[in-house]
């Protein structure tokens, strides 16, 4: 069987591109593959009969950015996943001297890094040209909370009242710590009047997220029964079983609590807490360090900045200022060099002006 030069061309060429790469998280990795599977099921079903299946798959997608871009993402991840896997067969075919096992594990890769360009291709504004949809406009978490009562956590965790759904409320409320961290538990130690919680991180990467966060919180919030328990104990561990749990747990309170068309999730006190931090002073690397952040300039993602004249006011946050650890330093917000922009890295990648 001979060796089709464009074979490994297209090898060559999927290897270089997985080199950059940027690794997910364990939590987005699950997510990414539950999308993936959606998308995939549907374009391997057409594939023959459907040129046009990939913007098939995407379209009913488009109306909604966010959901547009994720499931795209999603796609592109789980097929990059297929070629790094195939790259790994290739790799033993060589070594075994397997020749047809070798190609045919270099035409999958070729099939895989053509249909990344494909869905690469496919655009948002040409799918909602060509169908005749029109972009729908989505409430995002930050906006939510100009439309929430200033005490609307006061409420709910009064509804509460105790328990392990007060405990889970409370945990997020005062650290604002995400779904998937509540789900890895969340330890609490109780040392000198105040709650020491140690999260452990989610959307850990090797340049993104801290693995590990501690901070001191005060317990002006804390349900008494919770305290009680702290104060015998001295340690205690809140989880939940999963994320859907979670979310169904903060939905079901916040409608009962709240007179709101806005349905509550866990990520409303995540971008709240921020908001009181940013307003009462705190530092983007203190807030960064707080919500988990390896670089100070994600932090600026999650509440709303709040400009002379616009009214309001901002909770002191519970988390102690200056209390929080990290498992590394947050790196803070870098000087602008214009030796990022990519006209000058195009231009760094030549070899130089002509003599």
């Amino acid at each position: 069987m001979s060796n089709p030069q464009h074979i490994f061309e297209a090898v060559a060429k999927a290897r270089n591109g997985l080199e950059d790469v940027r690794p997910v998280g364990s939590h987005t990795a699950v997510n990414y593959e539950r999308k993936a599977v959606r998308l995939l099921r549907f374009v391997l079903e057409r594939r023959k009969t459907d040129k046009d299946c990939w913007k098939n798959a995407l379209l009913p997608y488009a109306d909604k950015a966010n959901s547009f871009f994720a499931m795209r993402a999603a796609v592109v991840w789980a097929l990059r996943d297929w070629i790094r896997r195939q790259l790994e067969v290739w790799d033993t075919c060589v070594a075994t001297s397997d020749t047809p096992g070798q190609l045919r594990a270099g035409a999958s890769i070729e099939r895989f890094s053509k249909d990344i360009d494909e869905v690469n291709a496919v655009k948002r504004a040409d799918l909602l040209s060509a169908s005749g949809r029109q972009p729908k406009r989505v409430q995002s978490k930050k906006s939510d909370l100009n439309k929430l009562p200033m005490d609307w956590r006061q409420r709910v965790l009064s509804h509460c009242g105790q328990g392990e759904r007060a405990a889970l409320t409370w945990l997020l409320t005062v650290t604002g710590c995400r779904p998937a961290e509540v789900v890895k538990g969340v330890e609490l130690r109780f040392e000198d009047g105040r709650v020491r919680a140690r999260i452990m991180g989610a959307k850990v990467t090797t340049r993104s997220g801290q693995s590990w966060r501690e901070m001191e919180i005060a317990c002006d919030w804390i349900p008494s029964d919770l305290l009680q328990m702290l104060r015998a104990k001295r340690t205690h561990t809140v989880s939940i079983g999963s994320t859907s749990k979670l979310r169904y747990l903060v939905a079901a309170v916040g409608k009962a609590a709240l007179e709101s068309k806005i349905r509550l999730c866990p990520y409303h006190f995540r971008h709240q807490l921020a908001q009181d931090m940013r307003g009462t002073g705190w530092k983007s690397e203190e807030i960064g360090a707080a919500l988990g952040q390896l670089v100070s300039e994600t932090s600026s993602i999650y509440g709303k900045r709040r400009r002379k004249g616009q009214g309001g006011r901002s909770v002191e946050p519970q988390v102690v200022r200056g209390s929080v650890k990290t498992a590394s330093p947050v790196r803070p917000r870098s000087a602008f060099d214009p030796a990022s922009l990519p006209a000058a890295k195009a231009l760094q990648r030549k070899k130089g002006p002509k003599l």
